[in-house]
């Protein structure tokens, strides 16, 4: 790594600790398998003829086209060593921007393997302008410029699958994770024994830079110091190569120790969202929409609990895996025991697999409360719908006795047409002969008119009434007849409903709608989509066989669909639904706004 004078550093800096020929390591674990390393080799197409890529986490814009303009933003990948299956070794060249016009070159190797240990190392050879000590001060700021890039950088080469595990354990916010950091050099300066930076707290605080929480520190046997804390570890030697493989397993279960403290965190959030859950339910009696964000909640709950159990598995292969490493580094030497001892690393092999069977019991203990919730969210369920049937069946029983009342009424009303009509008929009469008594129409009728036919020896009045009450009946007739009519004349307009779902063409259905006389025109937007409305009246009445329309037309503008198409005729003519939409399609069609391959065809 090499940089220019420049510097964004605004402070002044108390610089204490130095330390020549630094090499940074930074560790984390990322779930990975041997599916994984697969995915991961064809990514960087190892296999491949040209050696070297280029990677970068733009999308290109128009990737119809034949250009791809390259920008500065660019990572620049060369693989090294692989496996297909088990591991891959490769250098990357970062070329993000820096800010404050500071010149960087960063170039750091990145080993990634099937246990999910992801290791990125460089050497700092020139910052501001020094090579021969570089301070603590100077290298954490480093340091944590190299994190931030190497996530963006790894971000990219993972899959859908890998990056939602972080999104789901990271809280959405996996470029800010935190990682372990191994950082060697030959000498430190001022060289005194490591107790000494440990206990002063001025130069503890230097080593807090890099290790987050220094705990504390050791002088090997032959001079070598090493520093150890919650997130990082300081070695001081001349003879890295000596420690390399031992470091990679501590860095190993140091990542994973990170990632197991997130996975935790993030579990215990899991728990408090149920008991939100339960409080929801808990007022379930007063808030009506408390059972539905319940149940929003269990379902994104329970959709994170799958994921954190499948993580559990990849842990445990991992842990399996990486300690039967360091069972094929026994027996060890001297140093590399005290290095042991001295970070409790045969504790911590030990400890994983127990703190994974650990989580693997609050999983379960998670599963379970979700199902109990579950089950008290269908008990109160099955009760609201209980009171909903019931309340059904007392609305059902009002509405019988309504409809029996109404019946009822009904039958009274037709009585009294009945009577009006037959009142009506006799008024009829009496307009014809006028007012008259029995007495005075019978003598009338028995002495003025002759009879002949014995069959009119019946009495006179009831060939009267039997006139008078068939005037009635036909008077009733003529007015029923005419009611019905009526009543036949007040039927509900014909409507028709396209729904087309088809493409359409934006020029030709401009063109098409500015040639009719639309009178309402609105714009409905909806979550992803633009719903555009038209309404116009069409009263060309030999296109409609005689009948005048009203046309109302549903686009979906982003999408360029046409939607559906309501057609309303008033007053039909001796016209079909079927004939009012295939008028209407055939128009379409006609002006080339849709084609007819896209049409489905309507029983």
């Amino acid at each position: 790594m090499d940089s220019e004078r420049l510097t964004s550093v605004k402070d002044e800096l108390e610089e204490l600790i130095f330390m020549t020929d630094p090499c940074i390591f930074i560790s984390e674990y990322i779930p990975f398998g041997s599916n994984h390393i697969i995915a991961f080799n064809d990514e960087l197409d190892s296999l491949g003829a040209v050696e070297g890529g280029l990677l970068t986490s733009l999308i290109d814009s128009e990737p119809r086209k034949c250009t791809f303009t390259v920008t500065d933003e660019l990572t620049t990948v060369k693989v090294r060593r692989f496996d297909p299956n088990d591991f891959i070794q490769f250098e990357a060249a970062i070329s993000f921007e820096n800010i404050g016009g500071v010149e960087q070159l960063e170039n750091f190797g990145v080993h990634v393997d099937a246990s999910g240990r992801v290791v990125y190392g460089c050497q700092l050879i020139e910052l501001v302008g020094r090579r021969d000590k570089h301070s603590l001060d100077n290298l954490s700021r480093v340091i944590a410029d190299l994190i931030s890039d190497s996530s963006e950088m790894i971000l990219n080469l993972l899959t859908t699958y890998q990056r939602r595990l972080l999104d789901l354990v990271y809280f959405s916010h996996p470029m800010n994770r935190n990682k372990f950091i191994i950082l060697t050099g030959t000498t430190i300066i001022p060289s005194q024994p490591a107790k000494n930076f440990v206990h002063e707290p001025s130069y503890k605080n230097e080593l807090n830079q890099i290790t987050k929480q220094t705990y504390y520190g050791k002088d090997f046997t032959n001079g070598d110091k090493c520093f150890f804390g919650s997130e990082g570890l300081i070695l001081v030697t001349r003879d890295l190569a000596l420690y390399e493989e031992l470091l990679a397993i501590i860095g190993f279960f140091q990542g994973l120790d990170i990632f197991q403290k997130n996975y935790f965190s993030k579990m215990f959030m899991l728990w408090d969202e149920v008991r939100d859950a339960r409080i929801l339910i808990d007022r379930s009696g007063i808030d009506p929409n408390a059972i539905g964000e319940a149940q929003v909640i269990l379902s994104r709950v329970s959709s994170a609990v799958v994921l954190m159990t499948k993580l559990l598995q990849f842990m445990q292969t991992a842990v399996n895996l990486v300690y039967g490493e360091f069972r094929d580094l026994e027996p060890l030497s001297t140093l590399q025991e005290e290095l042991t001892d001295f970070i409790q690393l045969r504790d911590t092999l030990e400890k994983a697999t127990t703190r994974i069977e650990d989580a693997r019991l609050i999983v379960d203990g998670l599963k379970d409360e979700i199902a109990g919730v579950n089950g008290m969210i269908s008990t109160l369920s099955e009760r609201q719908m209980r009171q909903m049937n019931e309340a059904l069946k007392d609305s059902i029983a009002s509405m019988d006795e309504m409809t029996r009342s109404s019946e009822r009424t009904g039958v009274a009303l037709n009585i009294l047409e009945v009577v009006l009509t037959g009142a009506i008929a006799f008024d009829i009469l009496l307009l014809f002969v006028g007012q008259y008594e029995w007495g005075t129409l019978a003598d009338w009728i028995v002495n003025e008119v002759p009879f002949e036919n014995p069959w009119l020896g019946i009495p006179h009045v009831i060939w009267w009434s039997l006139a008078a009450i068939s005037l009635f009946l036909a008077t009733g007739w003529v007015i029923l007849r005419l009611i019905k009519y009526l009543e036949e004349k007040a039927e509900p307009n014909l409507r028709a409903t396209l729904k087309l779902g088809a493409l359409y063409d934006v020029e030709k259905f401009n063109a098409y709608i500015s040639s009719k006389p639309v009178k309402q025109q609105q714009l409905i937007i909806r979550s992803g989509s633009r719903i555009q409305e038209y309404n116009w009246d069409d009263d060309d009445s030999k296109k409609w066989l005689g009948n005048e329309v009203g046309i109302s037309i549903y686009l979906d503008v982003e999408n360029r669909m046409l939607l559906s198409i309501a057609i309303n005729v008033d007053s039909p003519n001796d016209v079909s639904t079927q004939q009012i939409s295939e008028i209407m399609v055939n128009e379409l069609v006609s002006a080339g706004i849709i084609s007819k391959e896209s049409l489905k065809i309507l029983d």
